[in-house]
């Protein structure tokens, strides 16, 4: 069995030229974006879509009792009374502290969803990890796959959580306004469509660069990582302290952060030269549309309330378009790292337990199960030498052996065999006449004792760094304290 680790498939890898037609095909990953939050917390979920549902439709409302506002002030001046003003005052206070009312709650119930789909995440990617292959780990694309699901999952399902609210609401405030406009003139809704356009397709082409970078970038973010742990923790500072390698990794740590430096500057000019060009044209745009509503109230074809809701519908409509295309770009960058997310969740492991896995019975008087080695070949991914060639021997119940060898001889590949850490390319291991294959992966480990070379210390006591190599006794202080005494851990 030789292992396959090319984990992406063509229509996975990024594609290296920009089309406008990917970032509206994103939006076929909201369902499951809106699937992986409602199953986070269904109840956050609706409350959430409820109240952004009500503050969509706020601002339409709002601008509609504006205009009564200004028609009940002319109406008042020429009755020389306030009568006229106490009805669209007191909406006005009533539509205010229901939109104020659903903000805050609003944004209180978005924090408490983001919190559960930060937890649900990064629960399903640690999941996800506690169940792959070593072989996998040891895989450079797997493990940029693995870092970028880890770092996205600490802040990117809250941005877009928020974001995915925002667009829904804006978009339904989009609707409403293009309504209002369309009763003074169907041209100014097309107006109002077209303008954004040039600026949210520059904005999508930066997003998709952005994307490219960051996948570019990975490696030297990784080895940023790297040298900062060479520099931080104790286990590394003996010997950098003592070869004098301080400068030399902090020197590396420099050089690397300005050329990401530098990279991230090339891309923050332009776009957001490119953006102020285009809010610019959007902004004189936005004028011609002013100055057509306000010579209509010139030549008295709508009265001054129904200037004020147009000119606020206009406005509010340019701006909710504008937000609603950027939300389709922060939901094209958003589904870049998403899809990435779903990609290492789709992972599987090689190396499984049988359906119905065989029961492993080792003898009560401590002699233990014969151990058969048959023709074993194993290469590691990547290599082309093996590291076991055809190796056959047999060690019986209750024998001790031990294995010699020069450094790369493959002890340690034999040990991992044995645990299953990989499975051999040819041949069969058998303990107690069947092939491990056929046992249970996790008993199968509970019976076999391993200390590597370069074993873990965990951050941890002393007594829990014992009792972790049985984790369901760990609690049991006279047992951790006996195999201390017998290991000669408590001297």
């Amino acid at each position: 069995m030789r292992y396959s680790l090319s984990l992406r498939n063509r229509s996975n890898q990024p594609r290296e030229n920009f089309q406008l037609k990917h970032v509206f095909a994103s939006v076929k990953t909201l369902p499951r974006i809106a699937r992986l939050v409602w199953v986070s917390s269904p109840h956050l979920t609706f409350w959430s879509a409820v109240l952004c549902l009500g503050r969509g439709i706020t601002p339409a409302v709002s601008a509609t009792i504006t205009q009564l506002l200004f028609d009940s002030v002319l109406l008042g001046i020429r009755q020389e009374s306030i009568a006229p003003l106490w009805l669209p005052v007191c909406l006005q206070l009533a539509v205010n502290l229901f939109d104020r009312t659903c903000m805050r709650v609003g944004f209180i119930l978005q924090q408490l969803l983001q919190d559960r789909v930060a937890e649900h995440v990064q629960e399903s990617v640690l999941r996800k990890a506690n169940t792959l292959d070593m072989a996998q780990f040891e895989n450079a694309e797997y493990y940029d796959t693995l870092r970028h699901a880890i770092e996205e999952a600490g802040y990117r399902p809250a941005t877009m959580i928020t974001q995915s609210f925002d667009l829904v609401r804006t978009f339904i405030t989009l609707c409403s306004m293009l309504f209002l406009i369309s009763h003074l003139a169907w041209w100014l809704v097309a107006v109002a469509l077209v303008i954004p356009i040039p600026s949210f397709i520059a904005s999508s082409r930066y997003g998709w660069k952005d994307y490219l970078l960051a996948r570019r970038q990975s490696p030297e973010k990784r080895m940023q990582s790297y040298h900062t742990q060479l520099l931080t923790v104790d286990q590394y500072i003996k010997e950098i302290k003592l070869f004098n390698l301080g400068d030399f990794f902090l020197e590396r740590f420099i050089r690397n952060a300005e050329k990401l430096y530098d990279e991230n500057k090339r891309m923050l000019i332009p776009r957001a030269t490119t953006g102020l060009f285009w809010a610019l044209l959007t902004i004189s745009a936005n004028s011609v549309i002013y100055l057509y509503i306000a010579l209509q109230a010139v030549l008295r074809h709508i009265t001054f309330g129904q200037l004020s809701k147009y000119v606020t519908a206009s406005n509010t409509a340019g701006q909710s378009f504008q937000s609603v295309l950027d939300g389709f770009t922060d939901t094209y960058e958003n589904s870049l790292f998403i899809n990435q997310l779903f990609e290492f969740l789709e992972y599987e492991p090689e190396i499984v337990s049988p359906p119905q896995p065989a029961p492993l019975r080792v003898p009560t008087e401590g002699q233990g199960l014969q151990i058969e080695l048959r023709n074993v070949s194993f290469t590691y991914p990547g290599k082309e030498q093996p590291a076991l060639n055809r190796v056959s021997f047999t060690l019986h119940a209750g024998e001790t052996g031990a294995l010699v060898g020069r450094n790369g001889a493959g002890k340690t590949t034999l040990v991992k065999l044995l645990s299953r850490l990989y499975d051999p390319d040819e041949g069969e291991i058998l303990i107690g006449g069947r092939n491990i294959k056929e046992y249970d992966l996790v008993e199968l480990r509970e019976h076999i004792g391993v200390i590597f070379q370069d074993f873990v210390r965990y951050q941890m006591t002393a007594h829990d760094n014992i009792g972790i190599g049985r984790v369901e006794q760990i609690e049991n202080r006279d047992l951790v304290t006996a195999a201390a005494r017998k290991s000669g851990a408590d001297s």
